[in-house]
Parts: C-alpha cells; structure tokens; sequence
C-alpha cells in the first residue's frame, strides 16, 4: 500500500505501532486514516479509548484530535465514522470471545 510496495508497508507500520504513546497517537492515528491502514488503525484506537476512559487529568480530546464529530490533525479531518470498521472488528472479536462453546452431540 505504502508507495505499492507491501514490505515498505509493512515496515512502517511495525515502527509506528511500536512508537504509538500519548505524544504521538495523534499523528500515527493520521497516518494510518491516510493510508487507509486498518492494522495500523487498530491500535491507535485503542490508545484513543484508553485515553478516554482513563483516569480524570489525562489528555483532553483536543489533543487526541477529537473534537465536532471529527478527527483532526494539522488542519486535514476525518469523521469519526472512519474509525467504525475497527469498532466494528473490535465487537466481533468480543462477541466471539464471550460466546458459549459449541459442544457437538449436547
């Protein structure tokens, strides 16, 4: 994806993710909304909701980026509904987590 070439992709995304903290989830969570990168998105929406939900006194939404329905970060936006595909893996996964177990003659 990245400059068509998947293991430049593949090396940035590694990077990135390892990078991913409170100073930059910004600006990786842009990148990978750029790249249209659901892997990269994956983690960076998890440090976003952690941030959020965390304990009172930690970074406002502006500066993660969220602010009137939207996701921003050096005056290029995204709506918030670029984050669903994720969301949405994220509630498959845990509804396949926590479903009964499929026992076979029972």
């Amino acid at each position: 994806r990245f400059l068509g070439l998947a293991e430049v992709a593949a090396a940035a995304r590694e990077r990135l993710w390892r990078q991913i903290g409170p100073k930059s989830v910004r600006a990786i969570t842009a990148a990978a909304l750029a790249w249209d990168d659901l892997e990269l998105l994956r983690p960076c929406y998890w440090a976003i909701v952690f941030a959020l939900c965390g304990p009172p006194g930690g970074l406002a939404t502006s500066k993660l980026g969220l602010g009137g329905g939207e996701f921003e970060y050096l005056q290029k936006k995204w709506p918030l509904d670029a984050f669903s595909k994720v969301a949405e893996l994220a509630s498959e996964r845990s509804r396949r987590a926590h479903a009964a177990p499929i026992v076979d003659g029972f």
